[in-house]
């Protein structure tokens, strides 16, 4: 899937792409489709503060909150 490589986890794989890469919205509906999860996956990573969403070019990307501390 687009040269990552993919756990059982998608919650960490989500952390993981976003740590280094924003990650475009469709992208990751995509992504949570293809695992069949669904959106509470994103909004319970957003509610928790690891996950931070902002907009470019008229897009939502999602990029990992660098300053959360567990």
């Amino acid at each position: 899937e687009n040269g990552f490589f993919f756990t059982d986890d998608i919650r960490e794989d989500l952390l993981g792409i976003a740590s280094v890469h924003p990650i475009r919205e469709d992208i990751i509906e995509g992504l949570l489709k293809k695992r069949n999860a669904d959106r509470s996956v994103l909004t319970e990573l957003l509610e928790q503060g690891k996950i931070a969403e902002f907009s470019y070019g008229g897009r939502k990307f999602y990029k990992r909150n660098l300053l959360f501390k567990e």
